[in-house]
């Protein structure tokens, strides 16, 4: 018989994730973020629910400080085991990721530099990556005249830079220098970069993906095994994918077998000039790449992880 799970969700858009809970789990969600600015509302129906439904598991999904009290938490894990996890990163990890792990089971984190920095304050933390959706992402479906490059991202320089955002906006400059119409940059904040720069839906993503050759994955952090889903998302959708060389790849991924590094805009150019060259070599890669993603990755394999690390 399934564990019962309380999803105390980020949302409901991601269906996906939400139907492999169900798979998982005899779950009931509960999404905080329909009362956002009601704390006070959102621990008592919390711990409403917690008491009728007397769940194994409590998993949530907080990317914003003081929603759910330290006093909620506690009550939480007396009676069940509590995870927090997050698919987003921030440096340095806001305290109060600090304090609510203090009163719960485990943490969890799709990098190893967070997960460590936690251990060492003597805090449980693990490693549960993040999932994809394989209805959307998939080699199957529309496509639409492309250029050959594709970049999804949005440039943060303006804003609230990351580690790498500079290095990304440099990547950008540099495809649209070298590549032009030929290279495809979709995402928000590059306008005034790149002027032929196009805002795209979430829903759009998939048929870029599909109607290109290359994708490019550039992330704003180089954290030991971190990516986020859009490197995923690539994958599922048949392009060949080409990503900065980060910390851990290799423990998820096989280099020149499911995509393809580079180390710097150099390279990143051989490379993008190779596989345009030698298609044979190029299909066989992407098409090596979808069929791991997902028969790894999807939100199902990843809740197949999640019940491993909860016995």
């Amino acid at each position: 018989m399934n564990k019962k799970l309380l999803h105390i969700s980020l949302g409901t858009h991601q269906k996906a994730m939400r139907n492999a809970f169900d798979k998982h789990f005899n779950t009931l969600h509960y999404d905080w973020t329909a009362k956002q600015k009601d704390t006070h509302s959102i621990n008592a129906d919390i711990l409403q629910l917690a008491e009728s439904f007397q769940p194994d598991v409590v998993f949530m999904q907080l990317q914003t400080p003081g929603i759910i009290h330290i006093e909620t938490a506690k009550k939480l894990a007396e009676k069940s085991i509590v995870i927090n996890w997050t698919g987003d990163v921030r440096t340095p990890i806001p305290n109060w990721y600090i304090e609510l792990g203090k009163h719960i089971d485990v943490t969890m984190f799709t990098n190893n530099n967070d997960v460590a920095t936690l251990n060492n304050m003597g805090i449980n933390a693990q490693f549960l990556p993040i999932g994809f959706d394989p209805e959307i992402n998939t080699p199957e479906g529309e496509k639409k005249a492309s250029p050959d490059i594709i970049f999804c991202g949005s440039n943060y320089t303006q804003a609230q830079p990351f580690p790498l955002s500079y290095e990304r906006e440099e990547m950008v400059r540099f495809l649209d220098r070298n590549y032009k119409t030929n290279a495809g940059i979709y995402g928000a904040g590059w306008q005034e970069t790149i002027p032929s720069a196009q805002f795209i839906h979430i829903n759009d993503e998939a048929i870029a993906y599909r109607s290109g050759k290359i994708g490019i994955n550039l992330s704003h952090f180089n954290y030991n095994r971190y990516y986020s889903d859009r490197l995923l998302k690539m994958m599922a959708c048949g392009i060949l994918v080409l990503s900065h060389n980060y910390q851990g790849i290799e423990k998820d991924f096989t280099i020149g077998k499911h995509l393809d590094v580079f180390n710097n805009l150099h390279e990143l150019k051989q490379k993008i000039d190779y596989y345009l060259s030698s298609q044979e070599e190029a299909n066989k890669i992407r098409l090596e790449g979808c069929k791991y993603v997902h028969q790894n990755y999807t939100w199902d394999s990843v809740l197949m992880q999640l019940k491993k690390i909860i016995g």
